[in-house]
C-alpha cells in the first residue's frame, strides 16, 4: 500500500515594516557597578525623607483641625449665652444645672472653680499610720475585721468597722474651718 503523501505549502505574505527615521539620542551612560547596599541606602534615605515630609504635614492638619473646633466652640458657645439670656435665664445657674452631679457628693472648690472630690480618709483608731480612702480594702483592714469576727467581704461589716473602729481624718480644710468658726 503506498500512501499517498501530500505537502501543504504554506505561503507567507511579506510584511513590510517601515521604519521611523532615527531620532537623535542622547548618550546613554550604563550604570557604573555600584554595590547594591548603597542604592538600597539612598533609597531608604528617601523613603524616610517622604515619611517625615508626611508627618509633619499630619501635624499641620491636626493643628488646623484643633484651632477649627475651637473656634466652631466658641461661636457654638456665643450663640448659646445670647439663647440663654433671650430666653430670660442666668448662665451661671444653666451651666451649674448642666453639670450637676445626682447621686453623688461632690464638692465644688471655688478657688480653682472646678469640680473635685473630697473623699472622707478614715484613720485606724488603734494604729493612725493606717488610713482608708475608698476602693479594694487593704491587708491590715482585712486582718483588723477578721480580729473583730468581722467578715471583710461583707459590705454592711465593713460600714460597721468604719463607724466602730475608724474616724475620720482631720483635713486641712476642716480645721481651718473650726478656726473661722471659733473667731
Amino acid at each position: 500500500m503506498a500512501e499517498a503523501t501530500t505537502k501543504k505549502t504554506v505561503v507567507r505574505k511579506k510584511r513590510v515594516v517601515k521604519k521611523a527615521a532615527p531620532t537623535p539620542t542622547k548618550e546613554v551612560t550604563k550604570p557604573t557597578a555600584e554595590p547594591r547596599s548603597k542604592v538600597a541606602t539612598e533609597d531608604l534615605s528617601a523613603l524616610q525623607l517622604q515619611l517625615e515630609e508626611i508627618d509633619l504635614k499630619r501635624q499641620e492638619l491636626e493643628r488646623r483641625i484643633q484651632s477649627t473646633r475651637r473656634a466652631e466652640l466658641r461661636t457654638f458657645c456665643s450663640d448659646l449665652l445670647k439663647e440663654i439670656k433671650q430666653k430670660g435665664h442666668d448662665a451661671d445657674d444653666v451651666i451649674a444645672e448642666l453639670t450637676r452631679r445626682r447621686g453623688r457628693s461632690v464638692a465644688r472648690t471655688q478657688s480653682t472653680g472646678r469640680h473635685s472630690l473630697k473623699l472622707k480618709v478614715m484613720v485606724y483608731n488603734d494604729d493612725p499610720s493606717l488610713t482608708y480612702v475608698r476602693g479594694v480594702t487593704p491587708d491590715w483592714m482585712r486582718k483588723a475585721m477578721a480580729d473583730h469576727n468581722l467578715d471583710h467581704t461583707s459590705a454592711s461589716d465593713r460600714r460597721l468597722f468604719r463607724a466602730k473602729y475608724m474616724h475620720e481624718a482631720e483635713t486641712a480644710d476642716s480645721a481651718l474651718q473650726e478656726t473661722n468658726e471659733t473667731s
